[in-house]
Order: structure tokens, then C-alpha cells, then sequence
């Protein structure tokens, strides 16, 4: 999965609900069925190589993270690394 690809985050983690406990913040199976757009594959550099990983990609979504009322990690806005198996590509 290359930078510029649509995708639509289909499931999170491989879960298709957030596990009991998850703290609100941190629920980004919020953003299930939602789209984005990869913005690094795992062999472009990144600032905080603890995140590069060839099963992940880094995925800009389209709506807004702080309206969902979720942490923003990154320094891309509404930006998560998303493993790849939980992506479906969209035209």
C-alpha cells in the first residue's frame, strides 16, 4: 500500500469494537467505516522510527479527531498508523 492510496478503515488493531476499558481518548475504532488517505508506507522516514513497521502505514482521515474526541498523537493532524490488514482501498 503506497503513499496517496483512498482507503477505508475497515476494522482496528484486527477488532471491530474498541476492548472493554479502552479509555475514551483512545478509541479509534471511532473512525471505523471512515476514509483517509495513506500519507507514509513504513519505508519513508519517519521523525520516531518506534512507529516504521512494513505491516503498518500512516493514514490521514478525513474528519476531524478532536470531534470524535480522540488524542492526536502525531504531528500530522488526524493521522494514525493503521495496520494494513485493516484498510481496504477505495477508488
Amino acid at each position: 500500500m503506497t503513499s496517496g492510496r483512498k482507503v477505508k478503515l475497515m476494522t482496528f488493531e484486527g477488532l471491530n469494537t474498541a476492548p472493554k476499558g479502552c479509555v475514551s481518548e483512545n478509541n479509534y475504532w471511532k473512525l471505523i467505516g471512515r476514509n483517509g488517505r495513506v500519507e507514509l508506507d513504513p519505508f519513508k522516514c519517519c521523525k520516531d522510527d518506534r512507529y516504521i513497521d512494513e505491516r503498518k502505514v500512516l493514514v490521514s482521515f478525513e474528519i476531524s479527531f478532536k470531534s470524535l474526541g480522540l488524542c492526536l498523537h502525531y504531528e500530522n493532524e488526524n493521522s494514525l498508523w493503521v495496520p494494513v490488514t485493516d484498510l481496504f482501498e477505495v477508488s
